[in-house]
């Protein structure tokens, strides 16, 4: 019954199917908030028997991925394609979009911190360089 809901939660807040992969702040904020609970719920369970108690492992560990996955769409007011959309920025934005956003876990204060950081733009006019070193020989990039 949890991981049905936290399929639920992701799928309705954090840009899932059933709303065609669009999410915006408000409805990651609300996400967070099920997520929190769901997080609570999963440390009250309980297993009859020994299938159930890994079930149980099983449903508490895959309860932790889904919030920095719903964290790193955040900071990021993006309006590109991809596997969500925010509908509360409609504009393509470069600036926003073209960045790593990484994450850290504090295991003491049980926390996620989401932070961006820039890319880096190997050509100065933004095309695929020919002069570029390839750092992976053994991979051939198409020119």
């Amino acid at each position: 019954m949890l991981q049905q809901r936290l399929q639920k939660c992701m799928d309705e807040y954090a840009g899932g199917v059933s709303t065609w992969y669009l999410t915006s702040g408000s409805m990651l904020d609300e996400g967070f908030k099920y997520l929190d609970l769901i997080k609570e719920d999963s440390l009250h369970m309980c297993a009859e028997t020994c299938t159930n108690c890994c079930g149980r492992g099983k449903t508490t560990t895959a309860s932790s991925p889904p919030r920095p996955r719903a964290a790193h769409a955040l900071p990021r007011g993006d309006r590109y394609p991809g596997y969500y959309y925010r509908g509360d920025h409609l504009a393509i934005d470069d600036k926003n979009w073209k960045c790593f956003v990484n994450s850290v876990y504090d295991r003491q204060t049980k926390t996620w911190t989401v932070f961006k950081k820039p890319t880096i733009n190997w050509c100065p006019d933004g095309r695929r360089c020919s002069s570029v070193r390839n750092p992976l020989p053994s991979l051939r990039v198409p020119s």
